[in-house]
């Protein structure tokens, strides 16, 4: 009787120990799928079609889309190719402007629009990157390794900026970016604006953008040359220069496509810089040169003061590719 009394115990023990056992892993389970969490995004056409660029190109060359470039306030296109690995930026005034590879000087580095080189507007071939908005571009491909169907005088890069066309987009198609901020030289307002619109069918297309940048800073210079003979100093340039300065840098263009696939182009860019500086000259007299004594007090010579107000530029590109 007492080892039938004991089975039955032992049963029950064991039957209830298997329902909550089996209670328990379904929690657990449970438990470990509400931790599992999955997200998926797709990338960009824009994103995806740089990549694939960048993996079928014959040299080395680093690829920067549109997508990318709004992920940053990026002014110019400048700033842009500043994040490319062995590509430096050459700033004035605190705004990139000047582009170069692995240090070499900028003045070997040649850029195209849709595969047109273009001048530079410096003395030489140097490209002015400041008068280029982010916003009229698709796509830019910086080539590090020069190829034979590149120009010559790509010495140490070529840079292909490809602008953006209304056939990239079917049907209507907007971007707008808008900024405003506080300069640090000096305490000068930031504002920015860019805007594109774009549509386009089987019959024709066309694509409208501006862009504006304004920057109000105040920097001070202090540059000089100076050469030693018998204790004293003869300076050969002293130069004190406060600049209080308001640059706005404007561009608008559009394009206009059909059937024929004849798309007239016209870029209009227009960088204009105000301001005004002291400058403290030491020049020669007809007796006697400049000097200063040990104390840096005027010895002999003349002092000049100048100021001077530099004076706008515009810069006009029109393209008619067939």
């Amino acid at each position: 009787m007492k080892s039938r009394k004991v089975s039955l115990k032992n049963f029950v023990v064991l039957v209830l120990s298997m329902i909550f056992g089996a209670q328990a892993l379904v929690s657990i389970a449970e438990e470990a799928i509400e931790e599992v969490v999955v997200v998926g995004k797709s990338i960009k056409a824009s994103t995806q079609s740089s990549l694939d660029a960048k993996r079928m190109a014959d040299n080395v060359a680093d690829v920067i889309s549109a997508d990318a470039m709004g992920r940053f306030p990026d002014q110019n296109l400048a700033d842009a190719l500043g994040r490319v690995p062995g590509i430096a930026i050459e700033r004035d005034q605190g705004q990139a402007r000047y582009v170069s590879f692995r240090g070499a000087p900028k003045r070997y580095t040649t850029t195209a629009f849709d595969g047109v080189d273009i001048p530079g507007v410096e003395n030489g071939r140097v490209p002015r990157f400041d008068a280029y908005p982010t916003v009229i571009t698709s796509q830019v491909v910086a080539n590090k390794a020069i190829t034979a169907d590149m120009p010559g005088e790509s010495i140490s890069g070529y840079i292909n900026v490809k602008t953006f066309l209304p056939s990239d987009v079917n049907g209507w198609s907007f971007s707008l970016e808008a900024g405003v901020g506080e300069q640090d030289l000096g305490g000068g307002d930031v504002e920015k604006f860019n805007g594109r619109v774009s549509f386009s069918n089987d019959q024709f297309g066309f694509v409208v953008y501006g862009s504006e940048n304004l920057r109000e800073q105040i920097t001070d210079n202090r540059e000089s040359d100076y050469s030693g003979t018998k204790g004293a100093l003869i300076p050969n340039d002293v130069s004190f220069r406060n600049y209080r300065v308001k640059r706005e840098d404007n561009a608008f263009g559009g394009t206009f496509i059909s059937q024929v696939r004849i798309p007239p182009k016209a870029v209009l860019s227009q960088a204009e810089m105000s301001g005004d500086y002291l400058r403290t000259a030491f020049i020669r007299t007809r007796l006697m040169s400049t000097r200063l004594a040990p104390s840096l007090f005027l010895v002999s010579g003349t002092l000049r003061l100048n100021t001077a107000t530099s004076k706008p530029c515009l810069i006009l590109i029109c393209q008619y590719p067939t």
